[in-house]
């Protein structure tokens, strides 16, 4: 499950890797959903692949899930952080993984002026501009195990990005 999938691109490359597995991707815009059916049909990736118009607060999976997803979809909804890492949870089989990832902002923001970190600052001008939070990955894994999940966080490209992963017990 991808929460906030856009146009569908993280559960495409899942499903090609693993033959044996489906998905269900959610984003509150229609156009990002009518691009990723689409996409999985022109792929055909239908039969094992969903995608839903939908908000991601009031979603309401028929199963629960052993993964689910949110690619650089969570500084829009971290207000509601409580009600999100709520909703990870209680729709989480046992043992299964919410995987959240985000670029990891620095603490003091003066980081940005050099090295690798220079190009954050413009990454995302537009996301500051809406209104955004600039997460850190410390900051996502204690709302995770505040929430219940265990969490465990992997840094990339440098430490600028994160992937932090609950898992539910």
């Amino acid at each position: 499950m991808d929460l906030g999938c856009g146009n569908g691109w993280y559960l495409r490359r899942l499903l090609q890797r693993y033959p044996n597995i489906r998905g269900l991707g959610v984003d509150g815009f229609e156009e990002n959903i009518r691009q990723a059916r689409e996409i999985a049909a022109q792929l055909g990736l239908s039969a094992r692949l969903r995608f839903e118009t939908g908000d991601m607060h009031d979603f309401a999976p028929r199963e629960p899930a052993d993964l689910i997803a949110m690619n650089r979809a969570l500084h829009h909804v971290w207000a509601e952080g409580e009600r999100v890492f709520a909703i990870l949870r209680a729709h989480l089989k046992p043992g299964g993984l919410a995987v959240i990832w985000e670029p990891n902002w620095p603490a003091e923001r003066g980081a940005l002026r050099n090295g690798p970190r220079r190009a954050m600052a413009f990454q995302n001008l537009a996301e500051h501009v809406q209104g955004n939070r600039f997460l850190q990955a410390e900051e996502i894994a204690e709302r995770l195990e505040a929430s219940g999940l265990e969490p465990e966080i992997h840094l990339f490209a440098e430490g600028r990005e994160a992937v932090i992963v609950g898992r539910k017990a």
